[in-house]
């Protein structure tokens, strides 16, 4: 996982500058709505008694102070806690990502396929959601989790012993881009595990 640098904690604090800026707006606004609704009249003005002022409903709206006063607790307590119910730091609007990956299966001619494109797999090892490439090759990158979870479960779901006139020769990697700021980009494809398996119908 990527550390935040500088720039990024200077992001993070701008949005969070922005969410409290948004709470206050909407507890002046419900303040305002609450004040309005609460008004009543006494009675109506006559000669003997003299004009009469609307008077509040007894009801006291919540304080606007209050209300910043826990956004920013919330706010802060999110860059303490990071991930913690119900508090969340949005961090991944925080940094811009230098690389990407996915799961993919290299056919014998180097073509890149989804995995969800061929069944009965048997692999050499069988991989699993924790599976790794070999060390040395890939170095550091970032993936979206729920992707490569649906990949390696298609794979586990799906297993078996394709028929010999079907079985295909795959090779399950991960797919790493990375990028740099000149907008130069590296491709490497980190080997998992060797496969056989036939394309799905």
């Amino acid at each position: 996982m990527q550390q935040l640098g500088a720039a990024d904690i200077s992001l993070t604090a701008g949005i969070g500058m922005c969410v409290v800026l948004l709470g206050a707006a909407i507890a002046l606004a419900v303040r305002t709505w609450r004040l309005r609704r609460g008004t009543t009249v006494i009675a109506a003005p006559t000669a003997e008694d003299g004009p009469q002022r609307a008077q509040p409903s007894p009801a006291e709206p919540v304080s606007w102070r209050l209300s910043l006063g826990v956004l920013i607790v919330v706010v802060a307590t999110a860059q303490v806690v990071h991930h913690a119910w119900p508090f969340y730091a949005l961090d991944m609007f925080s940094y811009v990502p230098t690389s990407g990956s996915r799961l993919i299966v290299l056919q014998a001619d180097g073509t890149a396929r989804e995995p969800k494109r061929f069944v009965d797999y048997r692999c050499d090892p069988m991989p699993t959601e924790y599976s790794l490439p070999a060390p040395g090759v890939c170095g550091t990158w970032t993936s979206i989790e729920v992707h490569d979870r649906a990949s390696f479960f298609w794979i586990l779901r799906h297993h078996g012993q394709p028929p010999p006139g079907a079985a295909q020769p795959l090779l399950l990697a991960r797919r790493i881009e990375r990028f740099d700021a000149e907008g130069g980009r590296e491709r490497v494809d980190c080997p998992i595990s060797r496969c056989v398996a036939r394309e799905a119908e």
